[in-house]
């Protein structure tokens, strides 16, 4: 995660700092004002990302699992 903070008044980043956290899913926020209102909020779009993974339905083959042996004839 990576974040940039300004604030002309300690007073306003004191106020974000309760009111940031609340903003957690999205990508970007923009607040303004000795207030801190919200003015603007959003997700970047995600096209072509190594982090992200399409899922399609296929046909998946079944495991064969072998059957196996009791504790008791592993442990000697």
């Amino acid at each position: 995660t990576l974040g940039f903070l300004t604030s002309p008044t300690p007073a306003a980043l004191k106020t974000l700092a309760r009111k940031l956290p609340h903003y957690g899913r999205y990508s970007y926020t923009l607040f303004e004002g000795d207030a801190v209102n919200n003015r603007l909020k959003g997700q970047w779009s995600l096209s072509e990302s190594p982090l992200s993974v399409k899922l399609v339905e296929t046909t998946i083959p079944a495991v064969s699992i072998p059957s196996l042996q009791p504790l008791t004839a592993v442990i000697e």
